[in-house]
């Protein structure tokens, strides 16, 4: 393994009513990085770290033609990446890490093609999953998989998306869901016409095509209930409904809404559904809904990585953006019970939502510095925070860079108070 490691200090074990947990000393950057470039990296998928947060990787440029992996995974010697390929320049990606595995899309030194590369701690080699990728244009993580976009790596240039269970060439693609099954569940237009269908280890299965009125625009695809629900858009209204089967849903779900519908979220456990709609295009006012009730209302904006789930799946936060009374960009968390305004200038990077539809534990970024909350609780500034967690033990966790070293900090004084 090639690094430039200092010796990194013992776990530290913490009982004090503020904080009663644990803080690992995991990995020591081979040099010092602005929190700037920190965000930059763990952006670009050049710097990542797995769920639990105990393992990492980091690219680092290392010479005119390679690039190199930093890491802490002791079965995997050092890597390195060429950084070119056919005359243009490439961008190492890490896409996933954990203790026994490691993925990375580019050009390993002695490979011929770009694509997604895998190293295992049973395995001497690194394996190339998939067809070749020349080209990366979108990455999606999620705790249910990793969805790469991209470009084939041969005469045609065609689009490709990459997923665990394989590379799929496509037409035009509107959206791409990992499943917890395993399976991805994908809207694709063929044609003219919208399709419906699951990639599973067994191949495609459920292939339909989505029936709808010659003035509607098919925008959303999910599964919820083991049911496909699909939004749909005309000049009259959008629509939101179940296709393929009866509605079995167990929360009603009104058919017809005035204006667009945004956004769609399913909950990690697929068993509930919430969704963005804005009445009136040419208005800030949107409503939050929640198996059909009303969450929050309100003039705001909000994208599609800004809501997070309860672990039970039952309750929401919602990160929403407003106008400030002087006019500038704020931020707020929004759930059933609370509104939570932060200053004007603070940028809300994670947070988390508990069983009982709380605001758990924050992160929040302004100007050089990152400070994280659980509860009520302030924890000390850091250059950078995130992976914000649940650990195992239902604790709270994060990953940090603080003078060079990347920390792990799992919180369980909520559970020793309980």
């Amino acid at each position: 393994m090639e690094t430039t490691q200092r010796k990194l200090q013992p776990p530290r074990v913490t009982e004090r009513p503020f904080f009663r947990g644990v803080i690992h000393q995991i990995f020591c950057l081979s040099e010092p990085v602005s929190a700037t470039k920190l965000s930059e990296q763990i952006a670009a998928h050049r710097l990542a770290v797995s769920r639990d947060g105990m393992s990492v990787a980091v690219v680092v440029e290392g010479g005119l033609l390679t690039e190199r992996i930093e890491h802490n995974l002791s079965y995997i010697p050092h890597l390195r990446f060429r950084h070119t390929y056919r005359g243009e320049r490439i961008r190492t990606r890490v896409l996933d890490i954990s203790a026994s595995r490691l993925l990375i899309w580019g050009l390993p030194v002695g490979a011929l093609v770009c694509g997604v590369y895998e190293y295992r701690s049973e395995k001497r080699r690194p394996r190339l999953l998939g067809q070749p990728i020349c080209s990366v244009k979108n990455i999606h993580c999620s705790p249910n998989g990793v969805v790469l976009f991209g470009d084939s790596d041969d005469t045609s240039h065609s689009e490709q998306i990459w997923t665990r269970l394989g590379s799929l060439n496509f037409q035009d693609m509107r959206s791409v869901k990992p499943m917890s099954d395993g399976s991805h569940v994908i809207l694709e237009r063929l044609e003219g016409n919208f399709h419906r269908y699951r990639v599973t280890a067994n191949g495609i299965e459920d292939w339909a095509m989505i029936l709808c009125t010659p003035d509607e625009q098919v925008r959303k695809l999910v599964r919820v209930q083991n049911q496909y629900v699909i939004v749909t858009k005309s000049r009259a209204h959008s629509r939101l409904s179940v296709v393929g089967a009866d509605n079995t849903l167990t929360f009603p779900m009104k058919e017809k809404w005035q204006g667009e519908i945004e956004h769609l979220w399913v909950s990690p456990s697929e068993r509930s559904l919430a969704w963005l709609v804005r009445p009136d295009v040419h208005s800030e006012y949107r409503q939050i809904y929640l198996n059909g009730n009303l969450i929050h209302e309100g003039t705001f904006s909000m994208n599609e990585e800004d809501l997070v789930w309860a672990p039970s799946g039952a309750s929401i936060g919602a990160r929403i953006t407003t106008e400030s009374s002087q006019g500038h960009e704020q931020q707020s968390i929004v759930t059933l019970h609370e509104e939570r305004r932060f200053p004007p200038g603070t940028f809300l990077r994670e947070f988390l939502i508990d069983t009982e539809g709380k605001i758990a534990a924050t992160i929040t970024d302004k100007e050089d510095f990152c400070t994280p909350f659980i509860y009520d609780r302030k924890f000390a500034d850091v250059s950078m925070a995130w992976n914000l967690h649940w650990a195992s033990d239902g604790g709270i966790a994060y990953s940090s860079v603080l003078h060079s070293i990347i920390c792990t900090t799992t919180d369980n004084t909520e559970i020793l108070r309980h």
